[in-house]
């Protein structure tokens, strides 16, 4: 079965991150256009230049409004929303009323946690799946790491250090939602303000905070202005190990607590690189959409999931405004 899918955004990440020849998978057209389970039959732009050289350089359509799209594809199966954060709202509850089989938006689900519910509510009325892009979600390798935090492997989670910029509900969002699966905890307690940085927009500033878990992880997060470099980067400190995420999840390196060169001493001593399938993320999720949809499998980062995200991200913002 073949599912006709419609990307609503013909950006970086709808379009512009790679091409059909490029090893890595970058964007939703490339995951779309390699899986032989969907027909991506175009882009919605409401700026005509990105749609037609979006639509051009992946060979199928261009629309200027979802109205015209589907004149010409009145059945739309699968809409991947990949439009500015402050559309997602507007653009998630219009999708809605076309009632498709699936929906895939970026992250954040929406700009606020009442409006996340308001979605929420709204597709499970009309029973349609929804998932986020919490890109690292959905890799193997992340997956494997999660199990082996659960299983004690590296001792007691002490610290999470998170590194990051471009915008606190933007991209922070991910640090949180691979908090979230990498742990047991399922909350967040601002602690200190450590600062801020406006290189994102003027709505979601870059903040730098500690926050602590309700088991007593402490959560630190620094910001680094954009302008200079991205940067998405962890170290997760336990009692007897240590994990890097580096290269934005492109790579886990792993430190176990082993003797010291001084006798009767431990130190930290680095034993293991692994290199991750970070750059395959949208493939694997278009997998994730198809296996739903044929087989019932259970979606990868899913509403809850992204409101989970949401809540945690509106109560820090919350204190730090107070």
């Amino acid at each position: 079965m073949i599912f006709n899918v419609l990307i609503v955004g013909a950006g970086n990440i709808a379009s512009g991150y790679d091409e059909i020849n490029s090893k890595m998978i970058l964007t939703h057209a490339h995951a779309f256009k390699m899986h032989n389970g969907f027909n991506l039959i175009g882009f919605v732009d409401t700026n005509e230049e990105k749609a037609i050289l979006a639509a051009k350089k992946w060979g199928t359509k261009a629309f200027y409004s979802l109205e015209s799209a589907m004149e010409l594809y009145p059945y739309i199966d699968i809409f991947c929303i990949a439009v500015p954060d402050n559309l997602h709202f507007d653009i998630l509850e219009k999708v809605a009323s076309l009632n498709p089989k699936f929906v895939f938006t970026e992250k954040p689900l929406t700009q606020t946690l009442f409006e996340s519910y308001q979605i929420k509510n709204l597709y499970s009325q009309k029973n349609i799946p929804l998932m986020v892009n919490f890109k690292r979600a959905f890799i193997p390798e992340f997956k494997t790491l999660a199990k082996e935090i659960s299983e004690g492997k590296f001792g007691i989670l002490r610290d999470f250090f998170g590194f990051y910029n471009r915008g606190f509900k933007h991209n922070a969002s991910h640090m949180i939602d691979l908090f979230l699966r990498l742990t047991a905890d399922n909350d967040l307690k601002f602690k200190y303000l450590l600062g801020e940085i406006f290189d994102y927009s003027s709505s979601d500033p870059s903040y730098s905070f500690i926050a602590k878990s309700n088991s007593e992880i402490n959560f630190i997060l620094k910001s680094y202005h954009g302008d200079e470099y991205p940067i998405f980067e962890i170290d997760l400190h336990f009692s007897s190990g240590r994990i890097r995420i580096i290269n934005a999840g492109e790579n886990i390196e792993v430190y176990k607590k082993l003797p010291s060169s001084f006798m009767g001493l431990s130190a930290i001593k680095h034993c293991e690189s692994i290199p991750t399938s970070l750059n395959k993320s949208l493939l694997f999720s278009a997998q994730n959409i198809y296996n739903h949809l044929i087989f019932g499998e259970e979606i990868i980062s899913n509403i809850d999931e992204a409101i989970s995200v949401m809540r945690i991200s509106e109560s820090i913002i919350n204190e730090i405004n107070k």
